[in-house]
């Protein structure tokens, strides 16, 4: 296998694949497996060098893509107070908690 394709792969899909929810990652692999062709043949990858770095199975890495990318993903937090905190740096975050909690 080509390590160029394997490492134009790898950095394509950090670069490309987030989560989706359940019902459109079929959709969405088949969506990124074009775009990654495209842009691989723009690259000068040839499509078998591609293909093999990927398993012989674009479609599956990409499913497999996919999953990881959902499983990094933060959940997204319940409360109103909580999501808003998300927004606010690190440093901030104490002073405003104690601001509206009265601590």
């Amino acid at each position: 296998m080509n390590s160029r394709a394997r490492t134009f792969l790898e950095h394509w899909k950090s670069e490309y694949v987030e989560p989706v929810s359940e019902t459109h990652r079929l959709r969405e692999a088949v969506r990124l497996v074009t775009r990654c062709r495209e842009d691989a043949a723009c690259a000068h990858i040839p499509p078998q060098e591609l293909r093999a770095a990927a398993g012989d199975d674009m479609i599956r890495n990409m499913l497999a893509a996919l999953d990881a990318a959902k499983d990094k993903a933060k959940p997204e937090p319940k409360s109103i107070f909580h999501r808003l905190l998300a927004h606010i740096p690190t440093g901030h975050r104490r002073s405003f908690e104690n601001e509206l909690t009265g601590s």
